[in-house]
């Protein structure tokens, strides 16, 4: 008998909340919606993801899986997962916590019916999940906050612009550019400022950087006295508690001390200007201009002091400029990646890819430099404050269970990420049901964001019979970056 078959939509929501879905076609995959058969063995054909951590999404490919999640065990690694639904074919769960690496296994049935029981030849390969979360900090219900020290409960932060390690990962060091520096201590759980907005000492710091030895804590300053601080240091001896100026100078929004040799490096707005502070003659040596005039950037030098990157935030791009281990100084920087003045959210490969307002970014063990910017969540975040954008998620949230009947089961894929897994009548009734999220999502935001341009945009695959799911997540994933560049919209995949 013909029977209609497995239809996955995926709804991925991303920072300026994109929504990204699949389906699938109807076929003939006669497996599909049968019942559990005891008498026949069960196979497991595939899985995915085969690398993921625990908590995340898991679908594992097969035959005679049966459609009664009730009577499936499933375990990762001899550790028990979470069964949500089976169509026949496939088995949606979730990847144990903590499970390690290891084969997975199918049981289903029961002591009455019977049991079959099937091994995967392959490994699955566990993950630590990254997961983000507050740290610390919080608002009133008017999304109002102070300076305030003590407990992680009780403190509280004001423009927090920058923040690094200390010399152990238990000690984290925060500017909040006009009012104060710092410091977390996550051994003791607690918060305590180190020294308050002083005069031209500390009066708009935006940057830190320790010495190689952490003997001193180098803060730039950018204000417009040019006979105050340009940069600032603080001694660990005094626990960093007393602040003087180093170098005079307006408006330095970036510095780094190489890694190596323990050469400062910092900037001028005004003009874009870099300097190298000699520590023997107490001088400035000028190197080159980053661009013009009013350029804001960031220096931070890559862990083995091989180059540094310059970030430049109002710019929106990233240059690098190598360092000569002869001199001691950085050479005139190119583009590394991103378009001087050409803001967007574009992935790609050098000049290809755009950033907006790009900031504080971090190097992992392997060199690679992960950064944030700026896209329109975001700009909901920092305007209306991160509970406004935790809001805006719980409504959509809200609206994919309002829509969701009995044949669609939901799931947060962590973070911004949703997934809709339709059983019956996909295709119509997924177009259906995303027009609605749509519709709804952008009246509410309009209604309590009207300065703001949150959208869905939505793309979508439709699978084939026997289609890998990778294969169909591309699909979608290329329909998606289709939408996002109207933005608001719903697209298709189709076959070339």
């Amino acid at each position: 008998m013909k029977q209609k078959g497995k239809t996955l939509w995926q709804v991925v929501v991303l920072l300026s909340f994109v929504l990204n879905f699949s389906s699938c076609k109807d076929d003939k995959n006669e497996d599909a919606k049968l019942p559990f058969n005891p008498s026949e063995k069960i196979e497991i054909s595939g899985f995915n993801p085969e690398s993921a951590g625990g908590g995340a999404n898991f679908f594992i490919y097969g035959k005679n899986f049966g459609t009664d999640a009730s009577i499936i065990n499933v375990t990762v690694n001899d550790k028990e997962a979470v069964v949500i639904s089976a169509d026949g074919t496939t088995i949606y769960c979730m990847v144990p916590t903590n499970a390690g690496t290891g084969h997975v296994k199918v049981t289903i049935g029961t002591e009455v019916s019977g049991t079959q029981e099937a091994i995967s030849e392959k490994e699955f390969q566990y993950q630590g999940a990254l997961r983000v979360g507050t740290l610390l900090g919080w608002v009133d219900r008017d999304n109002n906050s102070s300076t305030t020290n003590g407990s992680f409960e009780e403190a509280q932060f004001q423009e927090p612009a920058w923040l690094c390690f200390g010399e152990t990962t238990d000690e984290i060091y925060v500017t909040q550019q006009t009012t104060a520096i710092r410091k977390i201590d996550m051994k003791n759980r607690i918060v305590e400022t180190l020294f308050p907005r002083t005069g031209g000492v500390t009066n708009g710091a935006r940057t830190l950087a320790f010495s190689t030895q952490y003997d001193t804590l180098y803060v730039s300053n950018d204000q417009d006295n040019k006979e105050e601080a340009a940069v600032s240091y603080a001694l660990k001896r005094e626990s960093y508690k007393q602040v003087r100026k180093l170098i005079s100078g307006r408006k330095c929004n970036g510095a780094d001390i190489h890694p190596v040799h323990g050469d400062l490096f910092y900037n001028c707005y005004d003009g874009g200007e870099l300097y190298r502070w000699d520590r023997e003659t107490q001088t400035s040596d000028f190197l080159f201009r980053a661009g013009d005039i009013m350029w804001e950037y960031y220096v931070q030098f890559e862990p083995d002091g091989n180059f540094a990157y310059l970030v430049s935030r109002n710019k929106h791009y990233i240059l690098k400029s190598f360092y000569d281990w002869k001199t001691h100084r950085l050479a005139p920087p190119s583009v590394f990646v991103g378009s001087r003045d050409k803001a967007g959210y574009t992935d790609g490969v050098g000049t290809a890819a755009q950033f907006r307002g790009p900031n504080q970014g971090c190097f992992d063990k392997n060199k690679n430099f992960y950064i944030c910017d700026v896209d329109n969540f975001k700009s909901m975040n920092d305007t209306k404050g991160h509970l406004a954008g935790d809001r805006a998620l719980i409504h959509l949230a809200k609206l994919i269970r309002h829509y969701a009947d009995e044949n669609c089961v939901t799931a947060r894929l962590g973070g911004d990420e949703f997934m809709l897994y339709f059983t019956e009548d996909a295709e119509k009734k997924g177009a259906d049901v995303i027009g609605k999220i749509q519709k709804e999502f952008a009246i509410a935001m309009k209604t309590s964001n009207p300065d703001l341009d949150i959208t869905i945009s939505a793309g979508g695959a439709l699978r084939n019979a026997g289609e890998d799911f990778k294969d169909l997540y591309k699909k979608a994933d290329t329909a998606l970056y289709l939408a996002k560049k109207e933005k608001g919209q719903l697209k298709i995949y189709k076959e070339q």
